[in-house]
């Protein structure tokens, strides 16, 4: 049974990428990896590898703690987690390399072949999210399909090499293209000093079939030969523009919270406070595994990773050869790629640092769980499981039933739905806010005046801000509800207290500007008008935004009284619109 479990935990991690959100993929992996750790019997063993997993694992739970939104530090770290559980599993029972290698070079194989028929229209999309973390997932499958070929000299593991070159070049990857060069070449040197002339005739055949398969598969697709290389090679401009200021923002974000960093998940959040939109669009990660971990658990949570590894690869190169390239092929991509997080990454680490360590001569043990210790352990990772991840999962489902019994017009049920949706998502600010604005609208539509049902929905939606300090939505939502309430003092604090926190978001001074015309401060929503057009201007002269905030500028001048502002900033309006449409049709022909 375990070794089934083993099997389907790999090919499903392998094949889900692309088929399941962040939530059901990191909950079913987790759920695999806690039944694994579960049949470990009758005893696991800990060594310094181990200690050190566990206790990078447990740095990002811990990170939930100050991360500013809380549940997605939880999802997120349930990822980490689980990676750890099965690196665990992986180090205490035997006799899984071969299977389990099996086992991920299908899922690469399969992995490449869906990228292939995605990109000839046979199939909408591939089984991962993006190239790069597909190239990410391929890069350390080809020494590994290697190192099977050496042990077994199997055709068939001759084969899959070759697709899965094939398969990094499609990707159009450069870093992944490079990586996996470097490591054919290493490879290739390391067999010329064994003078193993067989083996490197192999080799030189199977790249050559893989490099060869790319041209001929790009000649299908109408391309030029000439094209199809260059484009793993050429640069835009545009793009090394992007990449450097997202490293110095990236610099900044670590800056702000060296020690412990901002909690997992944090990335993207903290980057909307400090960048300009209109110079990079905003980043769901530092686009590094090691700086990402500097932003999101700071130098804490690197010296972690870096001290496992170390356990990991210290002791003779050699005696692991294929497997220490291929490990050290994922750690290259991520230099300027954060391939980690997701449920195939996790697997994928871990499988080949467990494999690494399962060939070298076994270290003395730190810890060891048995009897009362080892059921102990397994009841908390249950515990955790279900009540810290696997609840607010439930809270989700809950939240869908509600959204049904709101469109059925059953406000009862609805209600009912949404409230205990927020007892099993205790920390899911999505939730909660559902929750309050049911409540304020059912409140506001029927036109009730009660303040106990006010209190309540204000509640709901102050705990949702505290469960998610970085959603400026979410707060200018709870200021729509407190101008509503006739809390004027309320709704601006939040207005500008989001307008500080998001400085170069300009639809959040477009709100505060439209929020002071209405409580008559003209004079005030005028001239935060005419800053945020001053912004666009110099950043982003022909953004449709620009156009909202000129046509708000004309609107409250005509309000104040004072016309002829109020026609100038109308005209400009339209001469912008015009700019507009001539730029779109020019793109259009």
């Amino acid at each position: 049974m375990r070794s089934l479990l083993l099997v389907l935990t790999v090919l499903s991690a392998s094949l889900l990428g692309g088929y399941l959100s962040p939530l059901a993929g990191i909950t079913f992996f987790f759920l695999l990896c806690v039944l694994l750790f579960l049949m470990v019997r009758p005893i696991i063993r800990l060594g310094k590898d181990g200690l050190a997993s566990l206790s990078f694992a447990l740095f990002g739970v811990a990170s939930v703690f100050y991360a500013g939104d809380k549940w997605g530090a939880i999802l997120f770290s349930g990822s980490f987690m689980a990676g750890c559980l099965f690196y665990v599993t992986l180090r205490n029972v035997e006799g899984w390399q071969r299977q389990l290698f099996k086992t991920l070079l299908l899922g690469g194989c399969i992995t490449a072949l869906s990228e292939a028929l995605r990109q000839v229209n046979l199939m909408p999309y591939g089984l991962f999210y993006n190239p790069n973390p597909f190239s990410g997932f391929l890069t350390p499958l080809v020494p590994l399909s290697l190192y099977l070929y050496s042990k077994e000299k199997s055709k068939w593991y001759a084969l899959a090499s070759a697709l899965l070159v094939f398969g990094n070049f499609i990707s159009g990857s450069r870093t992944g293209v490079l990586t996996m060069l470097l490591a054919l070449v290493a490879i290739l040197i390391y067999l010329y000093r064994q003078k193993d002339k067989a083996a490197i005739r192999a080799l030189l055949l199977i790249f050559g079939v893989g490099f060869v398969s790319f041209l001929l598969f790009s000649g299908a697709k109408d391309l030029l030969m000439v094209k199809g290389i260059d484009g793993l090679l050429e640069k835009k401009p545009s793009n090394i523009i992007q990449r450097s200021y997202l490293l110095k923002v990236t610099l900044e974000v670590i800056a702000q919270a060296p020690l412990l960093g901002h909690g997992l998940n944090s990335f993207k959040a903290v980057m909307s406070t400090l960048s300009n939109p209109y110079v990079v669009d905003r980043a769901i990660h530092a686009h590094s595994l090691y700086l990402n971990i500097l932003a999101e658990l700071g130098i804490v949570g690197l010296a972690l990773f870096l001290l496992f590894l170390w356990f990991v690869m210290r002791g003779s190169f050699r005696s692991s050869f294929f497997l220490n390239i291929a490990l050290l092929s994922f750690l290259f991509h991520n230099i300027v790629e954060y391939n980690f997080p997701a449920p195939a990454f996790q697997m994928l680490f871990y499988l080949l640092c467990a494999a690494i360590l399962a060939e070298r001569e076994p270290e003395r043990d730190v810890l060891e769980l048995k009897g009362l210790a080892l059921r102990s352990a397994s009841a908390l990772v249950m515990l955790y499981f279900v009540i810290v991840h696997l609840f607010p999962v439930v809270g989700f489902f809950l939240l869908e039933r509600a959204d049904g019994a709101f469109q059925a017009r059953d406000a009862d049920k609805t209600l009912k739905y949404l409230e205990t949706s927020t007892y099993f998502g205790y920390a899911v600010s999505l939730l909660h806010e559902h929750k309050a604005g049911f409540i304020s609208h059912v409140y506001f539509a029927a036109n009730l005046n009660d303040p106990e049902v006010l209190a309540l929905a204000e509640k709901g939606y102050l705990r949702a801000i505290t469960l998610n300090t970085m959603d400026g939505d979410l707060y200018v939502k709870v200021a729509e509800f407190y101008t509503r309430s006739g809390k004027p003092v309320e709704a601006e604090k939040l207005l500008r207290a989001v307008v500080e926190k998001y400085p170069f978001q300009q639809q959040y001074r477009l709100t505060m500007a439209t929020f002071l015309a209405g409580q008559g401060r003209y004079r005030e929503a005028i001239q935060t008008l005419e800053r945020s057009n001053s912004f666009l201007k110099e950043y982003a002269p022909l953004h449709p935004k620009r156009l909202d905030v000129l046509a708000t500028l004309s609107s409250v001048c005509e309000r104040s009284g004072d016309g002829d502002r109020a026609q100038a900033y109308s005209a400009e309006a339209q001469r912008l619109q015009d700019v507009i449409d001539a730029s779109e049709k020019a793109k259009n022909k």
